[in-house]
């Protein structure tokens, strides 16, 4: 790429700076250029024969060129990406700035439905139990009578045993809560200093893409920084890493 089209990326990036572009032409003739030397370029490149120190130099000096025309590729639409992600964080950030008060008064109302329907269940569950300690002992009552009257031992020990085991399902004694919000048990986890390296092996086996793609990072660095030093349970293949200069 000559400096007569770097100098018309330049131009063109200035003119996005400002808001917009007084030749727009030359935006269009720049963007049809690129995509024409990068298709031209793929094609010749395919073609390429490299057998001799001649057309290994001639090859060098093609991916140097292939150097300069992927940052002018990437300088063209640097502005825009630039411009782009800055709307884009903009809007998160006015969208963020009128979810705040919306989220803050959901959790406040959730957090008072889960505190009441705590209380409420913990009631339940307590007016439950009552009745059936109530029951047991209606049942144990019932078989000291029978012994009283010299019914059979095995009778009485039946009735004993089921009195003991008894877990009678229980009608509600207040009305179920009716809504649309529903309560159930979550978690909230941390990672706690000093002990990572007694995570079990469950816990730290990859099982989401970011999961997997974050570990292959770790093992990348790692066999870069020993040399490609064997590690359990990762394939480690040395290849060549081609960096090109574009001038």
């Amino acid at each position: 790429m000559n400096q007569h089209e770097m100098n018309l990326i330049h131009e063109v990036a200035v003119g996005l700076k400002k808001g917009g572009l007084t030749r727009k032409g030359k935006d269009n003739n720049l963007k049809a250029d690129l995509q024409k030397r990068g298709t031209a370029i793929e094609d010749f490149c395919a073609a390429m024969v490299i057998t001799t120190d001649h057309e290994y130099s001639l090859g060098d000096a093609k991916a140097t060129e292939l150097a300069a025309l992927e940052k002018g590729v990437k300088d063209y639409w640097m502005i825009a990406k630039d411009m782009a992600y800055k709307t884009w964080k903009d809007i998160c950030e006015k969208e963020a700035d009128m979810l705040l008060p919306v989220q803050r008064a959901k959790k406040v109302t959730t957090s008072k439905l889960g505190i009441y329907k705590a209380a409420r269940d913990k009631q339940e569950a307590e007016s439950r139990e009552a009745e059936q300690e109530l029951n047991r002992r209606e049942q144990e009552i019932e078989a000291f009578k029978l012994a009283e009257e010299g019914h059979a031992p095995e009778v009485v020990e039946a009735i004993m045993e089921q009195a003991a085991e008894s877990n009678v399902q229980m009608a509600p004694s207040v009305p179920e809560l009716k809504g649309k919000t529903s309560f159930k048990v979550g978690y909230e986890v941390e990672l706690v200093p000093g002990q990572l390296y007694s995570l079990p092996l469950d816990i730290l086996v990859p099982t989401t893409k970011g999961h997997v793609k974050a570990v292959l990072a770790k093992a990348r660095a790692q066999a870069q920084w020993t040399g490609g030093k064997p590690i359990p349970g990762i394939k480690i293949t040395q290849i060549q890493k081609a960096k090109t200069r574009s001038s």
